[in-house]
């Protein structure tokens, strides 16, 4: 079942993500030559109500477009996520419903905790520390960042209280660059510990994505 739910998967994957370059090039492309990527993500969540695993089709494009749809066992949408430029937007599947909201850290933490901006989470899916944000990183003997603690202000950074803890681990080429395969992502919501992790299962750098693939319309529609 676990290779049949790979599969299908790794199959709905290409077919969702074979129109998001625009470029016809078949060679394959750099960090430095990308403004985006692609990922099938397996998702894991460990908070208070004990949380769970799930599989993600992502596609974001820098500085702040992204899309993450998360799949059934049998790679079917049951929901998804994104960010246009202007909104961040949802959708649910089973219910039919929708939502948009103005794209800011604020409204990202109110309606998804995720106290991160959509560029700041493009940013984490490069496998990267968001840059217009205190942070302190440390890294290990080859220079690359292990792990990332982000602060709101001054103060939090001198009293040592990150409001958001990245790790980077399971580094492999991707083209140019060392790429982290697993991500991990730890801070407090409601005074309890909530943890997640993005584990890479497939990974593609890839020219400008077609903006449309960003929209709600495109499901929607």
């Amino acid at each position: 079942m676990k290779n049949m739910f790979r599969f299908f998967s790794i199959c709905f994957l290409l077919f969702f993500l074979s129109c998001a370059a625009k470029s016809s090039h078949p060679a394959k492309i750099t960090s430095s030559q990308s403004e985006g990527l692609k990922a099938l993500v397996r998702f894991t969540v460990e908070d208070g109500n004990g949380g769970g695993v799930s599989s993600l089709a992502v596609l974001a494009q820098k500085p702040d477009l992204f899309r993450v749809d998360m799949l059934d066992e049998v790679a079917d949408r049951i929901y998804a996520l994104g960010n246009d430029g202007k909104n961040v937007w949802f959708w649910d599947q089973a219910k039919k419903k929708s939502g948009r909201f103005q794209a800011s850290r604020e409204k990202m933490q109110k309606y998804f905790q995720l106290n991160l901006s959509p560029a700041q989470l493009v940013s984490v899916f490069f496998g990267e520390v968001p840059h217009d944000v205190l942070s302190k990183q440390f890294k290990d003997t080859q220079g690359r960042v292990r792990e990332a603690r982000l602060y709101k202000d001054e103060q939090t950074l001198v009293d040592e209280k990150p409001y958001l803890i990245l790790f980077f681990d399971e580094h492999s080429a991707e083209g140019d660059r060392d790429f982290p395969h697993l991500i991990q992502l730890s801070f407090l919501e409601e005074n309890e510990v909530v943890e997640m992790s993005l584990e890479y299962e497939t990974f593609e750098w890839t020219r400008k994505i077609d903006a449309r693939l960003f929209s709600l319309d495109s499901i929607q529609n």
